[in-house]
């Protein structure tokens, strides 16, 4: 949620000079607490920061105990190529000692 207003006064016909940038981290990670600060709004008039606005967590976030995705595809992966060489090395037939 944004901490306050984005409004900006400017002349009439110039409304094309005000341009709005945001500052965003690459990654956000949990836990975050309520109110914490994510990101940051610039409004620029002329190219000039005229306002600053925090965008803020609206709500507490916990922890995740559950991996990541990747972790999660990469163990699944694993399980299915060893239960492929066990079904290969089961279903190939055995030699016979002379």
């Amino acid at each position: 949620m944004a901490e306050g207003d984005a409004r900006v006064t400017v002349a009439k016909g110039k409304e094309k000079v005000v341009s709005v940038m945001a500052q965003l981290p690459p990654v956000v990670v949990a836990p975050i607490q309520k109110g914490q600060v994510l990101a940051k709004v610039f409004v620029q008039n002329e190219g000039k920061v005229v306002k600053e606005i925090s965008l803020l967590s609206s709500s507490n976030v916990e922890k995740s105990i559950i991996p990541s995705w990747p972790v999660i595809g990469a163990g699944l992966l694993g399980l299915a190529i060893i239960g492929l060489i066990g079904f290969w090395r089961l279903r190939r037939p055995r030699r016979k000692k002379f």
